[in-house]
């Protein structure tokens, strides 16, 4: 009887280890379970992170893009404008060696702003119609051909 006591006594500890070992086989269990949702959740917002990432860099992208376009848009406009300001001096030039004259008065036309008041040019209603006007070269200069071609071509 001592042996089967001893017995007995044997298997409780086993036992009694075996439902340690579960119940630490339980808690592993569940700690794993909890690591492996942290884990899967961390790769949801790595994930996230890169497609905002991406975006940002196609946006970025975008940007340069349009500013490209807007750089290019910003040449052309200098270039016209530089051509506006050639065309008007070459059209001062032009109109510079011409004078105004009708019945009543003769006044030069002064391109440079400075002799361009009323005064400077009759109206209508003083000398008549506008069939009455003369434009002469002055000081016998050459005058140029006033056709559409030559406008086009300042």
């Amino acid at each position: 009887q001592n042996d089967a006591q001893g017995a007995v006594k044997a298997i409780e500890q086993v036992s009694g280890i075996i439902n340690q070992i579960n119940d630490i086989a339980n808690t592993i269990a569940s700690s794993v379970e909890e690591q492996s949702a942290t884990t899967n959740e961390m790769g949801r917002n790595v994930s996230e992170a890169a497609r905002g990432t991406s975006e940002i860099g196609q946006n970025i992208a975008h940007m340069a893009s349009a500013a490209q376009g807007a750089k290019g848009s910003a040449t052309e406009v200098q270039g016209a404008a530089q051509g506006l300001t050639q065309m008007a001096a070459d059209l001062q030039l032009l109109v510079g060696q011409f004078r105004y004259e009708d019945e009543s008065q003769l006044s030069e036309v002064e391109t440079d702003g400075a002799n361009t008041d009323s005064a400077d040019f009759a109206d209508e209603s003083e000398t008549g119609s506008p069939d009455s006007l003369e434009v002469k070269p002055v000081n016998n200069q050459p005058t140029y051909d006033s056709g559409d071609e030559d406008v086009a071509q300042l």
